[in-house]
C-alpha cells in the first residue's frame, strides 16, 4: 500500500461558472442562439393582433392610481359641522342637482310656453299665472309622490272620500293647479332646441343633471359600465322592451357607475340603434363614459 503522501485522489470536473457557461454556449442545438439579446420576455410571449389600429398608437396606461381629485363625495360648500347640518332634508340633496340656476330656466321657459300657446287651451289657461322656483319644487315631490302611492287615477289624490283621507296632495296644491303646470311645462328652450333630436325637448336637463353628477362625486379605482332600464310606458320613439329584464319597458341608459358606493357617475341615454362608427355600440359607449376618467388608473368591469 502507497503511503498517505504519495496518494493522488481522482480530480473531479471542474464546475466553475465560466466554463458551464461556455459549455451552454458552445451548444450547437441550442434554441437561444439566435434570439437577440434582451429579447427573452418578448419571446415567451404570443403575438397578438388585437385588430384596431387605433390601439397600436394609444399611449401606455399609468402605472398607478391617479385620480384628478380624492375620490368621494365633493361638497366644496361643507366645510365644518356646522355647514352640513343643512343636509338634514330630502330635498337639500335633491336641490344639488336641481340648482336654483336650472330652476329659474325650467320656470322661464314654462311661463313663457304657456304665454304663447295658453289660448290653444283656454280651460287651462284662464286661471294661469307664473310659475316659481317653490311651486317647482312642490310639483316635483308631487310627481315623485304620485310614482311610489299607486291609485286608480291621478284625480284620486285631491279626493275627498274616506277611503283616501291618508293622502296629502291637497296640501301641498290643487288639483287644477297641477293639472296646469302639467299642461305648460317646458324644460327646453324652444328657440334653441333641435326639432328633429329625439330628445330635443330634455336635452337640456339630462346634460345638466349629467354634470352634476360628475361634479359632485370622484369615483374610486373599480368602475362598471351596464345597462339600466327606467320603468315607464310612456309614448317615445327610444322606448325599449327587454324581456329578461325585471323592468321589462322603459328607457334604456348605458350607466358608468362606482363600483364601491354604487354612486351613478355619468350616464347615457340609448336612442336605438344608429351608426356607432367602425368599431360598434360598446366601444363608443366605453369610450364616452370614460372620456372625464381616461388616463387616470381607473379598472373598468364591462
Amino acid at each position: 500500500m502507497d503511503s498517505d503522501s504519495d496518494y493522488q485522489p481522482e480530480t473531479d470536473v471542474d464546475s466553475s461558472d465560466d466554463e458551464v457557461w461556455e459549455l451552454i454556449d458552445s451548444s450547437d442545438d441550442s434554441d437561444d442562439e439566435n434570439i437577440p439579446p434582451n429579447s427573452t420576455l418578448n419571446a415567451t410571449q404570443p403575438n397578438v393582433n388585437y385588430g384596431y389600429d387605433v390601439l397600436d398608437t394609444m399611449p401606455e396606461a399609468p402605472a398607478s392610481f391617479l385620480p384628478e381629485r380624492v375620490p368621494g363625495i365633493q361638497l366644496d360648500q361643507v366645510r365644518t359641522r356646522d355647514s352640513a347640518k343643512q343636509f338634514f332634508r330630502a330635498i337639500d340633496f335633491f336641490k344639488l342637482y336641481f340648482t336654483m340656476d336650472i330652476v329659474l330656466q325650467i320656470c322661464q321657459y314654462t311661463n313663457t310656453y304657456a304665454t304663447e300657446h295658453g289660448l290653444q287651451k283656454p280651460s287651462v289657461f284662464q286661471s294661469w299665472y307664473e310659475l316659481s322656483p317653490d311651486e317647482f319644487y312642490r310639483f316635483c315631490g308631487l310627481i315623485m309622490y304620485a310614482g311610489i302611492v299607486q291609485v286608480p287615477n291621478i284625480e284620486r289624490f285631491w279626493s275627498t272620500k274616506s277611503l283616501y283621507n291618508g293622502l296629502w296632495a291637497r296640501a301641498f296644491m290643487s288639483r287644477d293647479r297641477f293639472k296646469a303646470i302639467m299642461c305648460f311645462i317646458k324644460v327646453s328652450n324652444p328657440l334653441t332646441e333641435d326639432p328633429n333630436g329625439k330628445l330635443c325637448k330634455v336635452r337640456m336637463l339630462t346634460t345638466y343633471i349629467r354634470m352634476k353628477c360628475i361634479k359632485l362625486y370622484q369615483p374610486h379605482q373599480n368602475v362598471s359600465i351596464d345597462e339600466r332600464m327606467v320603468r315607464n310606458k310612456g309614448k317615445y320613439a327610444f322606448r325599449q322592451y327587454i324581456r329578461d329584464k325585471p323592468t321589462k319597458w322603459g328607457m334604456k341608459l348605458w350607466i358608468l357607475a362606482d363600483s364601491l358606493s354604487g354612486y351613478t357617475y355619468d350616464f347615457d341615454i340609448y336612442l336605438g340603434k344608429q351608426d356607432n362608427g367602425p368599431f360598434g355600440l360598446a366601444y363608443g359607449v366605453v369610450m364616452k363614459l370614460t372620456k372625464s376618467i381616461s388616463r387616470q388608473g381607473y379598472r373598468l368591469f364591462f
